[in-house]
């Protein structure tokens, strides 16, 4: 008898136990979560906070969302923008309100997106932030969380270095753009209501026309495309508006053996998009498909902007100093018969910055090649797991950037029916 009530008592036990942990407000925190504690005085209803790579955001009634970046590449952040009180990710066009809901973008079709919330509560003065915690329940894998620092040694995953690095010495401090007024950044200060992210929008941008070079690379198992696994050389142009997103935006890709690969223009209310004869979308006899699709979403941004970034932000974000550039750079072409008004680069030196975390086999191997004014020369990202090899891997490195006056741009640059009829020869 002795022993069934004992049964008995450990079974209710249980059970006051997990109604307990049901209750409204209730958050049950393993001895290893991270918890962060912030104090949030003076905090304002209806503004935004970046706070150790955190997005805390205040909605009109008081409440706080936290919201943590799902991309695990360092370029593609979700960023808050004042002017338009969104948040944006240019990388992936997906667009959010205070409240973390998608407006636009490929996120209502593929939830949660690049941006969650996490679980916070507030006591008093203080928020206390759970950041492997979404709302949803569950503990998030930690290759998720970008913002743990592992400790891990600076060491390359065992994968072949592409063979487009070189070692150079750590670099001098490079010179200033040779062309038109000297560059330079704003920066919002530290402890300001909106304290300076990680991409920065250099002003001498905004309201112009910018042009450069890039050479990408992709490979990830399991992907049907022509060009995973090869080298992409981009054309392109964009014209940026008063907040430092780009209003217009055209890119033309071509292979390595100079084919043309793809070709996206997007101007406001419309964008095309062109497949070259090696696409698998493409099966008309003419080699070629393009398409242009109406649209009366203007609050999507139409392409990510030139890469610049505020480099005590990489640090916060446990990258640590290593070396200088390893990849030789690409050579933008100027505007025939135009000067562009001022020219980011050439460089041929460059500040490195790396990460490596590891977490349930998979080991990632991050690095930042950054020049003067914070303007990012390569990225470069690999998966490495410990049993199959490389499972991701995407590089990018970026030519010399040239801004333009409008004014002395040909409007044919962002004109979608001539691309189309350029590229397919129709």
């Amino acid at each position: 008898m002795a022993r069934y009530r004992l049964r008995y008592l450990s079974r209710a036990f249980l059970l006051l136990i997990a109604g307990l942990l049901s209750l409204a407000g209730v958050v049950f925190v393993p001895s290893s979560e991270r918890v962060i504690d912030i104090p949030v005085a003076g905090f304002q209803p209806g503004t935004v906070r970046l706070i150790q790579g955190l997005w805390v955001a205040r909605q009109p009634d008081g409440e706080f969302f936290v919201f943590l970046n799902r991309d695990p590449h360092l370029l593609h952040p979700t960023q808050w923008v004042e002017p338009r009180h969104l948040f944006i990710s240019p990388a992936h066009g997906e667009v959010y309100g205070i409240d973390g809901v998608c407006r636009a973008g490929p996120c209502n079709a593929r939830p949660p997106g690049s941006l969650y919330r996490v679980a916070s509560k507030l006591d008093g003065d203080r928020l206390a932030i759970y950041p492997e915690r979404p709302i949803s329940g569950g503990i998030h894998p930690k290759p998720i969380d970008r913002y743990t620092i592992s400790g891990a040694a600076s060491t390359v995953p065992s994968t072949p270095v592409p063979a487009r690095e070189r070692a150079v010495s750590v670099p001098s401090p490079p010179p200033l753009p040779p062309a038109g007024a000297t560059p330079t950044k704003r920066v919002v200060p530290p402890g300001s209501v909106a304290p300076p992210g990680l991409i920065v929008h250099p002003p001498e941008i905004a309201g112009k026309i910018v042009h450069w070079s890039q050479s990408s690379y992709m490979f990830r198992t399991g992907i049907r495309d022509s060009a995973n696994g090869r080298i992409l050389t981009l054309d392109i142009w964009e014209r940026i508006g008063d907040d430092g997103l780009p209003i217009a935006f055209q890119a033309v890709s071509t292979l390595p053996n100079g084919t043309f690969h793809q070709a996206n223009i997007r101007v406001p209310g419309a964008y095309a998009t062109i497949w070259g004869p090696n696409d698998p979308m493409v099966t008309r006899s003419s080699g070629c498909a393009g398409v242009v699709t109406q649209t009366h979403d203007d609050s999507r941004p139409l392409g990510a902007p030139p890469r610049f970034v505020d480099e005590t932000v990489v640090k916060a974000l446990g990258y640590h100093r290593e070396g200088g550039l390893t990849t030789e750079l690409p050579v933008t072409p100027v505007l025939d018969g135009v000067q562009p008004s001022l020219r980011y680069g050439p460089e041929d030196t460059a500040r490195r910055w790396v990460k490596v975390e590891s977490a349930d086999g998979i080991t990632t191997w991050e690095a930042v090649e950054i020049g003067t004014h914070g303007r990012v020369l390569a990225s470069k990202l690999r998966r490495v797991d410990a049993i199959s090899g490389t499972v991701d891997e995407h590089w990018t490195v970026y030519g010399p950037v040239d801004v333009y006056d409008p004014a002395l741009v040909p409007a044919s640059v962002f004109a979608l029916t001539q691309h189309i009829l350029e590229h397919c020869r129709q």
